[in-house]
């Protein structure tokens, strides 16, 4: 009873474990996911994602109906002046792509206004260029650039040029959103403006090529797509096309000083942008490992933009996955690792899992730009391996000691070790050994079972038998059986043992000298004190006998029975303890303080050869 109520207690503390391993995984998937707490570790496994992709798939050109325009290092050497004096510069050839047929023209940069102490001959320089850039402005095909901020203080142009550009719906956001970890990965499509939202400068791009975007209830559509968002509405950028083709801006002026027509820009969307690495314009992105972007200094903002704008002009979304997923996922594949670890299969299973998990996150990315979660499932998947192992090592352990217990009543510990260590033993068959077996008998126990009830004799048989076993087990005897109130034990097998004769007759002695105080911490009460001992020593077959399903270790041969036979003999000679001539032999070297007193040669029921036997005592110390 005791062991089924500790069994049903095991099972419900083994429940309430694994249901908060799954909720443990459950919240380490959530917090995993994307916009929660730990979100780095999965961002930066889309990064690779993104790379493989790349490496795979080879980048996807820059949409050619866009034309970079860079602002070099080149174009500083060309302009040779401070940027608060490039405005005309760059009115000139915002006019000259347009009369090349530029379809569309937008700075990724600031024309500021003027700072103070600037002098009247400076203020009236900049004036001129300040109408001249206007006139191009009111276009209504160039767009500039501001940067927002949480103060809304950020960096604008001259309130003049910004007026005009919001008029005609061309003030664009410059803003990038950097993840905790300081990688540019997302921007916000759409700013609140004074009269409309503000575009960013990557939906303003996509709209320019030729897209179709409308706002409808805070929700943005590309194309009557809905844009899949994420949490503060920002679009997550797909990164394709490492080094979008450029054009130098100082290349183009020459033309222009020339007299040339920009005809380069016909049908083309034109970006104005910073490369220069004086301009500092560098935001770092998942490209900055690749060796072209370590040599250029990083990656610049304006490829953050243009990689935006192709996401939305494409529909080359990446699929956000929410994070009640992560943590379902993490759930589910630690409950099935938990179970592969309970079962303790090859290790091979649970490696293939693991794979397929990561090898399922690569496919849906590779062929649908879904993002899968990866480091959740994965940390707790092995979690719930880790915890499956344990616990099934607890519970077997536990069986295991059970085990151990249960057949530790029948031989001594250091006997079950063996048995247990070496598979070799537990199987069915035998092998010749040499042994010494010990029979003991109670005198006089039917006379005594007449005088006591059969409750009252399981007692003292118990105690009778209980003294007895702590004796053989220490002297490491195999306990055999038990039949009736005889009890007959083999020394050396299933351990070898050089001295199992002499175990045998010292055990032989324990027990006499054992019961003897029993008998005197009696005080005249009855029990059972008066045994009768046989031992002989002889080569057997030992060896587990029986069939798959139950089977027992025997020793058998004639010596075995020579054993049960000596003691039977010694009620006759009046004697308690009784060997055999072999035993003597065998054992007397190990025992020099054991006297050997000789009964002669006898004769033995069933046996036609005769053995001297000799009677054992213990030596009185000098």
């Amino acid at each position: 009873m005791e062991a089924s109520e500790q069994s049903e207690s095991t099972n419900r503390w083994g429940l309430l474990a694994v249901f908060s391993i799954a909720c443990l995984a459950v919240a380490l998937g959530w917090w995993l996911s994307p916009g929660k707490s730990f979100a780095a570790w999965e961002n930066a496994w889309l990064d690779h994602l993104q790379r493989a992709k790349l490496r795979l798939r080879g980048p996807e050109p820059t949409d050619h109906n866009l034309l970079l325009i860079a602002i070099d290092e080149d174009t500083l050497d060309y302009l040779a002046k401070p940027q608060l004096f490039w405005m005309d510069d760059f009115a000139a050839l915002s006019q000259g792509l347009l009369d090349g047929g530029a379809r569309a023209i937008a700075f990724d940069g600031i024309f500021p206004s003027p700072s103070q102490g600037v002098s009247p001959a400076l203020q009236a320089e900049m004036e001129a260029s300040r109408l001249q850039f206007l006139q191009v402005l009111v276009s209504g095909k160039v767009a500039l650039g501001y940067l927002p901020d949480d103060e809304k203080v950020g960096a604008h142009n001259h309130p003049d040029l910004e007026s005009v550009c919001e008029s005609f719906q061309n003030l664009c956001s410059l803003g990038l959103i950097a993840d905790p970890d300081g990688i540019f990965r997302r921007v916000t499509p759409s700013l609140p403006g004074k009269e409309r939202p503000n575009p960013s400068l990557a939906l303003w791009l996509a709209e320019k090529l030729g897209s179709k975007v409308t706002f409808s209830s805070g929700h943005l559509q590309v194309d009557g797509v809905l844009v899949p968002l994420e949490g503060a509405q920002t679009l997550r950028s797909l990164y394709r096309d490492p080094d979008p083709p450029v054009v130098s801006a100082a290349l183009l002026m020459r033309q222009l000083h020339q007299g040339q027509k920009l005809s380069l820009a016909k049908d083309k969307v034109c970006v104005i942008a910073p490369t220069a690495a004086a301009l500092g314009d560098f935001r770092p992105s998942i490209y900055d490992d690749l060796e072209q972007k370590r040599n250029q200094g990083g990656t610049m903002g304006i490829e953050h933009h243009l990689a935006a704008a192709q996401t939305l002009h494409r529909g080359t979304y990446v699929r956000v996955y929410p994070p009640w997923l992560g943590g379902l996922m993490s759930g589910l594949l630690c409950l099935l690792m938990m179970a592969l670890g309970y079962a303790a299969v090859s290790w091979w299973w649970p490696m293939a899992a693991l794979l397929a998990h990561a090898l399922a996150g690569i496919a849906a990315f590779s062929w649908a730009n879904v993002w899968l979660p990866f480091w959740g499932p994965l940390l707790s998947g092995v979690l719930g391996y880790t915890a499956g192992y344990q616990w099934r090592y607890i519970t077997v352990e536990r069986q295991r000691r059970l085990t151990v217990e249960l057949f530790s009543r029948m031989v001594s510990p250091q006997v079950v070790d063996k048995v247990l260590s070496d598979p070799g033993l537990r199987q069915l068959g035998g092998v010749q050994r040499r042994v010494t077996v010990l029979y003991t008998d109670i005198n006089d126990f039917t006379p005594m079972c007449e005088r006591h009830t059969p409750g009252e004799v399981i007692v003292l048989l118990n105690q009778y038998f209980e003294e007895m076993v702590q004796l053989i087990f220490r002297r490491e005897g195999m306990l055999k059986q038990f039949v009736g109130d005889e009890i007959m034990v083999i020394y050396g097998a299933p351990v070898e043992q050089p001295d199992h004769a002499a175990r045998a007759v010292e055990t032989a002695l324990d027990m006499l000298e054992r019961l003897g105080q029993m008998e005197a911490a009696a005080g005249g009460e009855d029990g059972f004190f008066d045994i009768k001992v046989g031992i002989n020593t002889g080569d057997v077959v030992v060896g587990h006998v029986g069939s798959d399903k139950h089977m027992e270790y025997a020793a058998v041969g004639d010596d075995v029975n020579l054993g049960a036979r000596i003691m039977a003999t010694t009620k006759k000679l009046g004697v308690k303890i009784l060997v055999s001539e072999v035993t003597k032999r065998e054992a007397e070297s190990h025992l020099p303080n054991v006297e050997w007193i000789s009964h002669g040669v006898q004769s033995f029921k069933g046996k036609t050869a005769q053995m001297e036997v000799f009677e054992v005592k213990r030596r009185p110390p000098n």
